[in-house]
């Protein structure tokens, strides 16, 4: 029959096996024992969320990054379609820092739009993921604000180049292509 036993001693726990273990051959050479450490027993116990921990978070940066490039192209495409009007405007007096926040400001309510459009689908999936959240309520108000700052500040961060680029919009040229 099968038995288990906790054995507690100071120092490391692989240095205690072999005593153990010659302690239990002179009783009787016909002990087979096997030894797990707590620590192995708590890696053991803790593997299978751990992954789901990491490929979550894996996947959850592949969708960070495949939304700040879809904004990013989005902005490209709008900055490079609106160049004209982005030249009547700097014509017209329009500082570059004018142009520039007009295009970011753009990019925001896009992504205020994904934010919240997200958030509410959020919401409601954490329902089906709440035996894995761990020390964090489904309606933890940390977590959410971290949430929507982290896709704003990704937000930003994509439009940050196309609003670079359309506040260097030469008026002349852009007047001229029209």
């Amino acid at each position: 029959s099968e038995m288990s036993y906790v054995i507690r001693g100071g120092g490391s726990p692989a240095a205690l096996i072999p005593a153990v273990k010659a302690a239990a051959a002179r009783m009787s050479p016909s002990i087979a024992l096997q030894f797990v450490t707590l620590d192995e027993q708590l890696s053991a116990s803790v593997a299978r969320p751990r992954l789901l921990a990491l490929l979550s978070g894996f996947f959850g940066l592949l969708a960070l990054l495949l939304a700040v490039i879809g904004l990013y192209g989005t902005m490209s495409y709008i900055v490079t379609a609106r160049t004209h009007d982005i030249g009547v405007r700097l014509a017209l007096g329009a500082t570059p820092f004018q142009v520039k926040a007009q295009v970011l400001a753009d990019a925001a309510s896009m992504a205020l739009g994904g934010v919240a459009v997200g958030g509410i689908a959020g919401f409601f999936a954490t329902r089906y993921v709440q035996a894995t959240l761990y020390g964090v309520s489904r309606a933890d108000p940390r977590a959410w604000g971290l949430a929507v700052a982290n896709m704003v500040a990704s937000g930003a961060v994509a439009a940050l180049v196309p609003a670079l680029r359309a506040a260097r919009v030469d008026h002349q040229i852009a007047m001229r292509e029209e």
